[in-house]
Formats: C-alpha cells, sequence, structure tokens
C-alpha cells in the first residue's frame, strides 16, 4: 500500500494546536480536527504538522507591490487569507445584471483557494502564492493538479468545516460562477504548478476595446493561435472569442486559415493598425 506525504511521520513531534480551534470552532471540534493525526506508531504525521502550529508551510498573498506571509495551521492560514482578499474584492457593476457584484466571484475564490490546499504538494517544500491585481486574481499550487485529492485528511478537514464537497467538481463550480459574463477562469496544469487565474468581471476591465487588445497582442506575438489558445490567453469564454472573431474578420482585420481545431488565426496587419479604434 502506498503511504501518502500526509500518513508519513513528521519531521517534528513537539506539535502544539492552540491556533486550530479558532479556525474552525465554529465548524467542527478540534477534537475531531486531530483524528487520524498520528501514525501506527503513535507519532505525530504530516497531517498533524501541516495543521499545527508550527505548520512550515505558507501562503504567501501580494497585492498592491507588498507581500503578505501567513503561518499557522492550514485552516487558519486560509482564512486569513480569504479575509484579505476580501478587502481587495471591489463590489462592480456588470453588464445587463442588476445590482453591485464582487469584481472576483466570492464561491470562485473560495473553491479555488481550498483547492489549492488540498492538492498542492507539500512533499516540494513551496508555499501557495495568491497575487491579486486590477484585471485577474491568481492562485499557485506546488505540484500539478492528480486525478485524486492528494491531501485527503486535509479534503476530509475542508469537508467537515463546510468549504469543499470532494465530488470533484470544484473546477465546475469556479467556471459556472462566471457564466453570463463573457469571460472565464483559467485553469492550468503543470508538471511543478497548478495555476488558476479568476478574471475580474467588472465592465471597464473586458470592455469591446480590451478584449480586442488582448487579441491583437497574442495575435502579434504568436501569429496563426487556433480559437482554443487564444480563449486559453484572453480569458475570454469560447462563445464570446468566436462572436468577437467574427465582427472582426467581417470588418477585415483578421484572416483565418483551415479549419476546424486546425483553424489558425492571422491579423490582416501584423502591428494591428485600425483595430483597436474599431473596437472603441
Amino acid at each position: 500500500m502506498i503511504c501518502s506525504f500526509e500518513d508519513m511521520q513528521s519531521d517534528i513531534q513537539e506539535l502544539t494546536f492552540d491556533e486550530l480551534a479558532p479556525a474552525i470552532v465554529d465548524k467542527v471540534s478540534k477534537k475531531i480536527a486531530l483524528v487520524g493525526t498520528k501514525t501506527p506508531e503513535g507519532l505525530y504525521n504530516n497531517y498533524a504538522y501541516l495543521i499545527s502550529d508550527q505548520c512550515p508551510w505558507h501562503i504567501n498573498f501580494t497585492a498592491d507591490g507588498t507581500l503578505r506571509t501567513f503561518s499557522g495551521p492550514m485552516p487558519k492560514q486560509l482564512n486569513d487569507c480569504l479575509d484579505v482578499i476580501s478587502t481587495f474584492n471591489q463590489s462592480v457593476l456588470v453588464a445587463n445584471r442588476a445590482g453591485f457584484f464582487k469584481q472576483f466571484p466570492v464561491i470562485a475564490v473560495r473553491e479555488s483557494l481550498v483547492n489549492a490546499l488540498i492538492h498542492f504538494d507539500p512533499s516540494v517544500r513551496k508555499d501557495i502564492c495568491v497575487a491579486v491585481r486590477k484585471d485577474r486574481l491568481m492562485i499557485t499550487s506546488p505540484g500539478g493538479m492528480v486525478p485524486v485529492t492528494r491531501n485527503q485528511r486535509m479534503g476530509e478537514l475542508m469537508k467537515l468545516i463546510g468549504y469543499a464537497s470532494l465530488k470533484g467538481n470544484g473546477t465546475s463550480k469556479i467556471r459556472t460562477t462566471y457564466d453570463g459574463t463573457g469571460i472565464a477562469p483559467m485553469l492550468k496544469n503543470g508538471k511543478h504548478q497548478f495555476l488558476t487565474i479568476l478574471p475580474s468581471i467588472e465592465n471597464e476591465t473586458f470592455g469591446p476595446y480590451v478584449k480586442a487588445s488582448v487579441i491583437v497582442k497574442c495575435l502579434m506575438n504568436r501569429p496563426g493561435m487556433s480559437v482554443n489558445e487564444l480563449s486559453s490567453k484572453t480569458l475570454l469564454t469560447r462563445y464570446e472569442l468566436l462572436k468577437m472573431l467574427q465582427e472582426l474578420e467581417e470588418k477585415g482585420h483578421l484572416f483565418t486559415l483551415g479549419s476546424g481545431a486546425s483553424k489558425m488565426i492571422f491579423l490582416s496587419d501584423p502591428q494591428g493598425r485600425g483595430l483597436l479604434e474599431s473596437a472603441s
């Protein structure tokens, strides 16, 4: 039987859990959270290390040129990071919708951060990184995404707290929060990390001018991109992107070669002159 990193004996045995209780007290007792924290030999395992006051892993947060490093039990770090993100997550107006909405959908933010926590690879000894920009929020999780929950015990704790369902529908939840906005989050799985990019739903950020400008920039840097590649790079949904590409092609600003999945898109003018003016 393969032993997960969580089940392996912790390098540190002098662990305390004083900061854990306040992070979970409203949802689950500290006693229940500590179930499964020891090896068959009665020693603390790495799951215990992850939820202890001595936890060596961190969530690093950057926004507006400032860096904050959260410490303590990972559930506490999760809550602390969500609290700080909320101070940067402004309420904005969205086209064709009544009322104000958060710039970055709250459910998508929480789901993305929880996904990072239960799927990151603690064995590589690298931190989870969260960065807030004007037009996007990015979460980098060390270790590529795997088909199963990498940190199963942490996942069970997140389920008890009410942050996860463990039904394998986390990424679907993230995408669903962007339905009707014309933009989509990007989930990029690499060999050494998993990157989640949540675009801002603010009108001005992704108005026609900016949508056209990001398409132009992508095609200037790499002529002949496919629709799927452009969708991933621009964070526009495939439907929204196809609609814009059709409009731009009808105006003579770009042309395509090939068909279907092999279709390649090119700018009529490699420098994109005239295209941005027509979109504004």
